[in-house]
């Protein structure tokens, strides 16, 4: 008897466009269970276990949901279901065999990056959602293995207000904290709309809009020591991407409305391919006039490259440029000029009085 023409059907737009129930879902997952055992099933025996499942299916439901497999699911994918004769019975099943749509097996490479992204989310101890992962490596038969990727781990980040305000930024929830400098005894309560959490120099930082003006605001994560999701106000979102503030600073001292400063300054020839390939900001390039500026400074400050960045003024820019000590210095503005030598002449002070 030959088989029913549109099992042989190719991909129809009729499959494509059809809208799958929860039901046909869970029959489709009995198939294709039933169709990945390599001894094969005739359409009657397929009908019967289905059947076991959902008394309300008949073969014609079947036939349709096997097309569907087979058409739509399977598409792309190289793999075919088999028609085969055995015991002159017309049998299915996957080629090649042992084949599932829902299971999916992963290779000994896939595995191993799996491996490597769940020991890289590992190291955020305590974030909801990624405390199974220890359960979801043992339930893929994945092996630890020594991390081929290193991060640097705060010690000092408290894990569990960064898991709370984790969870609360991921529902979109307004928070309220209490945040205490350092220094000082006294605590004071901030309602803020958070945004990101972001790791700078081996401290988290929390991001948000302040309540009252819409201030983007920065609280160190380690200063926090309470936080509350609130029910009311309600959250307002960023406005764009949160992650651009970062594109006109250095570090994570942002002032809302704080003008973007273009800095000219020499680095050593010793120094050259060290900035050029880890560069201070990303807007650092050459300057165009370096030939001019290299006959006026290099009789100064010998031979080296005229660079420049540009970005808002704070700490962290300065205390970025005055890390390269004689090896770079900053030609303009005056102002940064200024504030980068009283930085090293303040050092220097320090050390002379040691030195006496």
């Amino acid at each position: 008897m030959p088989w029913p023409h549109f099992i042989f059907f190719q991909t129809s737009n009729i499959y494509k466009h059809m809208s799958i129930t929860k039901h046909t879902l869970a029959r489709c997952k009995l198939l294709d269970n039933l169709l990945s055992d390599s001894r094969g099933y005739t359409l009657d025996e397929l009908t019967d276990k289905v059947k076991d499942a959902d008394c309300a299916v008949c073969r014609r439901t079947i036939e349709y949901n096997i097309s569907y497999i087979e058409n739509v699911l399977l598409e792309n994918t190289g793999v075919k279901i088999e028609r085969f004769t055995k015991n002159r019975k017309r049998c299915l099943r996957y080629n090649p065999k042992g084949y599932s749509v829902f299971n999916k097996f992963f290779t000994d490479y896939e595995k191993h990056m799996l491996s490597e992204v769940m020991s890289l989310l590992g190291r955020f101890d305590g974030i909801p959602n990624l405390l199974s992962l220890d359960k979801l490596r043992s339930s893929l038969e994945i092996e630890n293995s020594p991390n081929i990727i290193s991060l640097t781990k705060s010690s000092t980040a408290n894990s569990n207000i960064l898991a709370k305000l984790f969870a609360i930024i991921s529902k979109k929830q307004v928070v309220q904290i209490r945040y205490k400098k350092f220094q000082s005894s006294d605590s004071i309560d901030v309602i803020l709309h958070p945004y990101l959490l972001k790791e700078y120099n081996r401290r988290w930082f929390l991001f948000g809009a302040g309540n009252k003006d819409g201030l983007i605001l920065n609280f160190p994560i380690d200063r926090i020591v309470q936080c509350v999701a609130m029910e009311t106000p309600e959250y307002r979102p960023y406005d764009g991407d949160i992650n651009a503030i970062f594109d006109n600073i250095i570090g994570v001292t942002y002032k809302n409305g704080a003008e973007v400063r273009k800095i000219d300054f020499w680095v050593s020839r010793k120094n050259y391919d060290y900035v050029s390939t880890k560069p201070i900001h990303k807007t650092q390039k050459r300057l165009d006039n370096s030939a001019a500026l290299s006959q006026k400074y290099t009789p100064l400050l010998g031979d080296g490259e005229f660079l420049s960045i540009e970005c808002q003024d704070n700490y962290e820019l300065i205390r970025e440029l005055a890390s390269f000590g004689d090896e770079l210095v900053v030609i303009s503005p005056c102002d940064i000029q200024d504030k980068v030598f009283a930085f090293i002449n303040n050092l220097s002070e320090k050390y002379l009085k040691l030195r006496k």
